[in-house]
Formats: structure tokens, sequence, C-alpha cells
């Protein structure tokens, strides 16, 4: 009753124990339909609603009154409301300052039941703090939660889970950092695509790496230490600029000390530079910009100053404090100037680290070696990491086999803020996951253990919270279904079948792909580029599988196997000829790229072509009636129309239209064309003819004819169906001209 209760302001008491909810649709038709009269009598204050709430309105018409404020009933509800609350605030008092006992993954709903208090409180609190949850089913982070148990509200002292001991957790900060010794400042370069990042980077470690990078964009994340003249280190982290790496710059602002925005001089801020200012001022670096290519004629550095300060940078030169410095990579100008400054901001930092214990490190990279494995190239935060040691890291474990520097020369252990590659994982990480080192095998297998089991369950939660909810979904429908079909006096079966069909027919086609790339970090990208597609009702892709390295036979004979022949998508790893075979006679498409705008445009184009067939009328021939013609026959009148043509060609078998007043009244074949007695197969632009249209013979004198063909056209993904095309189901027999 609480919907019915909400739209007409009173409350319902029951005169009956029948729910609504429980009879079936033909007990539903008996009980419900009452007549109108009876209705009115019944409740007065109930007005008229469209289409299936009337139905409702109706049986709780028979089943419920009104309740009128400050009646007996109204206070005794209000006295039981009033009881009630006060029995809820002598529970929290009765509990407060006692422990609760916290599993690691805990919605509000669940968090409610723990406290022995209502969902709606758990969710005032949350409001109040500004955490607004999507739902009561959705997982809290865990420092809110213990916020929420503590609060003035619930006042009680969180308790972890015993089990949530097992797992391993990166290390709190040190107390007094100033008793450990320095690290290398960690430095982020950002900036828009083709503005010079990478060849900055090639000038400060004295080589080329911008001149191999596929279509000279840099599309993955690169780590490298440099040593200054004065013995100093820096650690340098190279971003890509292309659009469809976000998260890949995000990525790398969360590891780094300092960042480094390079705005080219001739070019000027551009969607990416700003882009990467915003992901720097959200992860509150310190900042310093660097305009480069200043060697070249075009330049504009103020230029560029004016558009940063108008963007709320606030630049030395303008009275902020943001160094700005003007260099050219290619040509070495005021590089040491900015290693002064990078130098400068690191100290007054004063970043320090403990280099004693059990390494803890960030993943920023993955890649699959032939003869290595799986490798990840990772920054040790502090610790020292050895080979023998035993790790977790996310969803995967394993010993550390082989430590490689960023030149690839074998190491024994690894030094904090330097980047270094590792081997020995047991499966794949996820970038940005934290490596943390535990003391023994059987550690590790614990927290391995502890850490799959907590993750299925909440994958499993998760995913009967959403068939549940699809389920609920589903009901819904249905059950809006019965009440129009009950309304239109129609059988509710076949009117509930008719419309499952349609929503089938109406539902985007999914269109399987499966996605190789040589690192995980373009990987991500790839994939997050791909969910931003824009979603239509026609065809949809859904990424089925992904991993690193090449296609192999294997993804081959899966891909057979899968009930619709997926696209396959290769980035930056070549695919044996062995395999192109196997792919080609099963039938399946591989694309190999080097580019990520390329790969994301073919695919655009391959779901372009599984884009259902539209098609635009295009007119041959108009004729204008003139005189309408009856002639007898043994089969009965005929009515022929004596048209002229005014433009054209029209011949028999066209696709003619009808158009009267504008609008289109009839479309069939032309079935003959007579000038004066003699027969003709087509009739031009000037002449006069009689003609018969299949399935039409009421001609008036002023109506339009146009012989029409219908063009397929060519359609491009994302784009919305243009007006005044049909389908193919629509077009069906006429004339059809295809691509």
């Amino acid at each position: 009753t609480g919907g019915i209760n909400a739209e007409y302001g009173g409350a319902f008491k029951p005169r009956s124990s029948l729910s609504m909810w429980s009879i079936t649709p033909h007990i539903f038709k008996r009980t419900v339909f009452l007549p109108k009269k009876i209705i009115q009598k019944k409740s007065r204050a109930i007005s008229p609603l469209p289409s299936f709430r009337s139905t409702r309105i109706r049986f709780y018409a028979k089943h419920y009154s009104p309740i009128k404020p400050g009646s007996k009933i109204a206070k005794a509800r209000q006295a039981r409301d009033n009881i009630a609350s006060s029995k809820r605030e002598s529970r929290i008092e009765k509990r407060r300052g006692t422990p609760v006992e916290l599993p690691d993954f805990v919605s509000s709903k669940r968090l409610a039941s723990l406290l022995e208090v209502r969902t709606v409180d758990v969710l005032k609190v949350l409001i109040r703090m500004g955490e607004v949850p999507k739902s009561s089913e959705e997982y809290l982070d865990k420092d809110l939660v213990d916020i929420v148990v503590s609060s003035d509200e619930f006042g009680r002292i969180p308790v972890r889970s015993a089990r949530s001991q097992l797992d391993r957790y990166p290390r709190p900060p040190p107390e007094d950092p100033s008793k450990l010794p320095p690290r290398p400042p960690i430095v982020c370069v950002m900036g828009h695509i083709d503005h010079g990042k990478t060849t900055l980077l090639d000038a400060l470690r004295n080589s080329n790496r911008a001149a191999k990078e596929a279509g000279g964009i840099t599309q993955r994340l690169g780590a490298f230490p440099v040593k200054l003249s004065s013995g100093e280190v820096i650690t340098f982290l190279d971003t890509p600029g292309h659009e469809a790496f976000t998260k890949m710059r995000a990525r790398g602002a969360e590891v780094t000390d300092i960042a480094v925005l390079v705005v080219a001089a001739d070019d000027g801020t551009q969607e990416q530079t700003m882009e990467a200012l915003d992901t720097i001022l959200n992860a509150k670096l310190d900042l310093i910009i660097a305009i480069n290519k200043i060697d070249k004629k075009n330049a504009n550095p103020e230029k560029v100053k004016i558009q940063l300060n108008s963007q709320g940078v606030e630049i030395e030169e303008y009275g902020g404090q943001i160094p700005v410095v003007e260099i050219s990579a290619k040509m070495g100008t005021n590089l040491a100037e900015l290693q002064d400054l990078i130098i400068t901001q690191a100290g007054l930092l004063d970043l320090r680290a403990d280099p004693e214990g059990l390494a803890d490190a960030t993943v920023i990279e993955v890649h699959t070696d032939r003869f290595k494995g799986i490798v990840a190239t990772v920054l040790v935060k502090c610790g020292t990491l050895k080979i023998g040691d035993y790790f977790v890291c996310g969803q995967t474990y394993g010993q550390v086999k082989k430590i490689f520097d960023w030149k690839g020369l074998p190491m024994k252990s690894s030094s904090i803020g330097i980047p270094i590659e590792l081997s020995g994982f047991a499966t794949s990480p996820a970038v940005g996951d934290m490596l943390l080192c535990v003391e023994s095998e059987s550690k590790m297998k614990a927290v391995f253990n502890y850490r799959t089991e907590a993750f299925n369950r909440r994958e499993k939660e998760t995913f009967f919270k959403q068939l549940k909810d699809k389920e609920i979904e589903d009901l819904e429908q249905e059950r809006r279904d019965v009440y129009k079909a009950v309304e239109l006096g129609v059988d509710e079966l076949r009117y509930l079948e008719q419309k499952r069909m349609e929503r089938e027919r109406t539902s985007a086609k999914e269109v399987p792909v499966v996605i190789k790339a040589d690192v995980s970090g373009s990987l991500e990208a790839i994939v997050d580029a791909i969910n931003r597609f824009p979603k239509t009702t026609e065809v949809v892709p859904k990424i089925i599988r992904v991993g690193l390295g090449p296609i192999k036979e294997e993804d081959i004979r899966m891909s057979v196997l899968a009930e619709q022949k997926p696209l396959l998508l290769a980035f930056g790893a070549k695919t044996d000829k062995k395999v192109k075979a196997a792919a080609e006679k099963a039938g399946l498409k591989i694309g190999e790229f080097d580019i990520i705008f390329s790969l994301l445009q073919w695919l655009q184009e391959e779901l372009s072509f599984l884009l259902p067939a539209l098609y635009r009328p295009e007119i041959q021939a108009t004729l204008e009636l003139l005189e309408l013609f009856k002639i007898r026959s043994k089969k009965g009148p005929l009515y022929i129309a004596g048209c002229r043509v005014l433009k054209g060609t029209i011949s028999i078998g066209d696709t003619a239209q009808i158009i009267r007043d504008g609008e289109i009244i009839h479309t069939g074949k032309v079935e003959s064309l007579q000038h004066h007695k003699e027969k003709r197969k087509k009739m031009k632009a000037g002449t006069e003819c009689g003609l018969q249209i299949e399935g039409f013979e009421q001609f008036q004198p002023g109506d339009r004819i146009n012989a029409v063909i219908f063009k397929r056209i060519q359609r491009k993904y994302g784009d919305p169906p243009p007006e005044g095309t049909l389908r193919a189901d629509e077009v069906a027999g006429r004339n059809v001209v295809e691509l």
C-alpha cells in the first residue's frame, strides 16, 4: 500500500487479509473488475489512473479505505511508531561501547544487520558524511565502515574478523621519517600526444626510444632512473599522451612525487594537456611546467603561459608558485635547469623510506617474455626485494626468480625508488596491485588462500545480487504486461509472449571480442576504450576474453567453440603464421596493430558491417494522375490510372508510391503499362500512359506516383539510423540495390 498511500495523501487500513501479490491473473480479473459506481462509492478520494495502475487502484478501493488524520486509528499508529522508535534507541544505547566483529567485505545492509539497526539508519549516517552508495548491497570501504560503526549514532568498537588477520597489508607510514635515509624522487612526465615527452626522456638518458615507438606514439608506461653529475638519482615515468590511456596516466600519478607537464610551444594546451593537469591536481602532486620545442620558428612560449594562466595554473612569472622552464628536448636546451628544479622540489619534500625488512612494491607494468615468462615492472616503496623472496600480489602469488634493472641486466636485490623487472609470478598480476613480500612459503599460501576465498565470496554475492535484480526486473515487467492485458481485455499469455518477442527483437546484438596485448597497460587502455564505445540498440561489442602475449592456437580453439565467432585483436604482439592459417580456416578475423587508434578504428568498421541493413528510397520517375478509367473484364471492373510521366523512366515491375496530400498512402508494384491500346514495358518523360498498381484502385485526380528503388546505405557504428530509411523486412520483394 506504500505507493498508493504516498500518492493519495492518506493511509489505508486493510479490510481483508487477501494479498494483491498472491492472487493469480484469473482470480485478479474476477476480483478487481467492479462496476464504476461501486468504485466511486467505496472511495471517492481516488481519481482514475491511466494504463495498468487503474487496476491496482480498483483492488485497493475494494479492500482498503482511507484513514482520516487525527482519527483513533491514526493516533494508535503514531503511538505504535513512537514506542518502536524508543525501543530502537534503547537497544542502541545498551550496545554503545561494545565491540562488533566486521568481515572484510560488508554492504550497508549487512552492516545494519551486524549493528542490529535498520538499513535506513546506516544510510542516514553515510549520507551525512557525503558518501551515498548506489544501493544498500554495494560494498563499503573498510575505513568508511570503521567510521560509521564508531560514529555518535552507534558508538560501537569495530573489530576485524580473526580471519582477516591472515592477510598481508602494506606497512603503515613511519612515525618519525627523519631518521630514515633519503630515497630518489619519482617524477611522472605527462602531457598531450606528440608534445615531446619521450624525446625529453631520451635526452635525459641519452637514448632514442621515441624513434622505436609505433607511429612515434608512447603506448605503455615506461620507468627508468637517471643519475646526475652530482651523483643524485631521479626516477622518471613516461606516460602515454593518447586519450585512450587515461587510466595509465592516473596510475602513473598515484606512485609519483613530482609531475612534469610538457606543453609544446608551437601547439599550446590541448585536450590531453588539461586532462593530465586535472589528474596532477587531483593527486596533489608538486608540479613543474616544461614548455618544449622552443627551437621551432612558430614557437610562442608566452602564449602557452597565458593559456595556462587562464586555466587556473598559477605560474611563478604571474605571481604564483608553479615553476616554468622553457626547454628544447631535441637541442638539449635548459635540461640542466629542469633537473635542478626537480632536485630542489624533492629536497623540499624530504623524501625518505625504510630499506630494512620485507619489501612493499607497486606493479606499474606487466608483459610476457618467451624465455622469462610473466615479467612485471615494479617500484619498491620500502624494504629490500631479493631473489628467493616469497610474495603475494593482488590475486596471485609467487617467488622472485630473477631481478633485472631497466636496461635488462641481472641484479641480486633492489633499491628503493628504482624501477626493476622481476619474474616468478604464478599468474599475471593486475597493473596497480601491491606486491607484498612475506616471511615464508606457508605464509604466502595462507594469505593467497584467504584472498581467493574472500574474492570468490564477494564475486558470488555480486553475481547472485545481479541475478536477483534481473529476476525482480523481469517479474515487474511481466506484472505490468499482465495489468495491460487485463485492461485491454486480451489473452494474458498471448500478450506476454508477444511483448517478450518484441523485446528480444529490439535488443542489441552482442559481438564477442578477444583481446591480446604485449603489456598489461596497453591491454587495460584498449578494454577501457572499447567499454566507452557508444551504446547502441543494434550492435554492442562484448569482451569475452583478454590476455597477454600473442594470439595462440588455444585462443583459436576456444573461439571456434564459442556460440558466435569473435573478433580477435592483437596489439603489439605478432601472430604466428600457423595460427593465422588456423584462424582463416575457422573463418575467424584477426586484426594486428601497433597503434591503439588504428585498432579502435578497425573494430568500429567491423561493427559497422554488422549493423542491420537500412535502405533509402530514390525516385526514378514521377507521374501525375490525369484521369481514372473504368474498364470491364471477365474478372470484374478494372481501374486504370491515366498518367503523364513528368520526369524519369518507369518500367513494369518497378516499386510505385502513391502520394496524396504530401503523404504516401500506398506502395506496390507496377503491374502493367499501356500507351493507347499498345502495351509497353517502360515509359519515358513527356509521354502519357495508363498503368495498374498491385493492390490499389482508389485513385483520385491529382495523385502523384513515384517510381522508386531502395538503395542500401553505408552505415557507421555509433551513428543513429537516418530518417526516412527502411529495414530489410520493410523492403522485401521490392526493387533493392545492395552495396
